[in-house]
């Protein structure tokens, strides 16, 4: 991730793609940094506007949602399966296991 504040960028990349001959070398060192560096900055302008990246991961994030969408409606049917626990329910559970010699916890 860049830290470089999206204007610099952006005058990275027009001094880059649009300057005339010495521009980079002259806004380099206006903001203390090489050649190299400014660079890098309009390089990593083009690939935030490059719009097919984007749609990709639009795709993939639509694919994940519908994926989660099927996993929810899946667990969402499965409590006609679930065993209420209710007070009655927990006395039968607990007189069985006491019929069955299991002591109560102590602690």
């Amino acid at each position: 991730m860049c830290m470089v504040p999206p204007l610099v960028r952006l005058a990275s990349a027009s001094a880059v793609f649009l300057g005339q001959h010495g521009d980079v070398s002259r806004h380099a060192d206006q903001r203390g940094v090489s050649r190299q560096c400014l660079y890098r900055q309009a390089d990593a302008v083009l690939r935030d506007l490059d719009a097919s990246s984007h749609q990709r991961q639009i795709a993939q994030l639509r694919q994940q949602v519908a994926g989660l969408q099927v996993r929810l409606e899946h667990l969402l049917a499965q409590p006609s399966l679930a065993v209420a626990v209710t007070a009655e329910v927990q006395a039968q559970f607990a007189s069985t296991a006491q019929a069955e010699g299991v002591k109560p916890r102590s602690g």
